[in-house]
């Protein structure tokens, strides 16, 4: 941009037309003023906004060599990967995946949140392509000591553990800080079908493995009136 290029005085005007998906006016905006794409409006980029909304086109254009946006500016937990995953936007989760591949000393913890937030909000696909194109340790866990094998247990995606167990070879056994397995979180909550599945043979997750507080997922089961979930526990089929 030369030294006559006018100040760009409104980022919310860029970031409203980021939520609305209006690439032309986004278009103009960046030929006209010199924005720094990677400057934060209101804690966000613009990269964040049009990844959250889900408009591929605006996501392209914000990364293209002419507008320069990084795809990982934010926090690990606020990046428009783990907005994206979150939201189930499969081909800008391709896009930004691919971006962040070629970026020196990227930030694995990216990677866990936003297989975490698939696993949460039960994006198969967005999951499968994190663990087998992204990598990503599956049993990686965030500040919370959260493991994705947890947080899919807990929202009730069995599609999703089966894809952890068998394709990214989680940890079943695995504890978070207080003792809590996915087998006991899948009680806990009475996900029966997730819990036929911890117990099968080519899972084999250890039904008395208790918490902190000597409670066992049949305790839990029991505590919470699970009684499908507890029965299948004490004669498992």
């Amino acid at each position: 941009m030369s030294e006559t290029t006018p100040t760009f005085n409104d980022p919310t005007i860029l970031m409203e037309a980021c939520e609305n998906g209006d690439i032309d006016y986004v278009r103009l905006l960046f030929k006209t003023f010199n924005i720094d794409a990677n400057k934060l409006i209101g804690g966000f980029t613009p990269l964040y906004m049009s990844s959250e909304k889900g408009h591929i086109d605006l996501v392209r254009f914000l990364l293209s060599p002419e507008v320069g946006a990084a795809p990982s500016i934010g926090r690990p937990r606020n990046t428009p990967l783990a907005i994206s995953s979150l939201n189930g936007h499969y081909e800008i989760v391709r896009i930004l995946l691919e971006h962040i591949k070629k970026t020196e000393n990227a930030d694995p913890r990216e990677l866990s949140e936003a297989l975490l937030n698939a696993c949460y909000s039960g994006q198969v696909d967005i999951a499968r392509l994190l663990v087998v194109e992204g990598q990503v340790d599956v049993n990686s866990t965030n500040g919370r000591n959260h493991a994705p094998i947890h947080v899919a247990c807990l929202s009730g995606h069995l599609d999703i553990v089966r894809l952890l167990v068998i394709e990214g070879h989680a940890d079943a056994h695995q504890a978070m800080v207080d003792g809590k397995t996915a087998l006991y979180i899948a009680c806990h909550i009475g996900h029966a079908d997730i819990v036929r599945f911890l117990l099968s043979p080519e899972v084999g997750a250890d039904v008395n493995q208790s918490d902190h507080d000597g409670h066992t997922p049949l305790y839990v089961s029991c505590a919470n009136g699970h009684l499908d979930v507890a029965r299948f526990l004490l004669r498992p089929e």
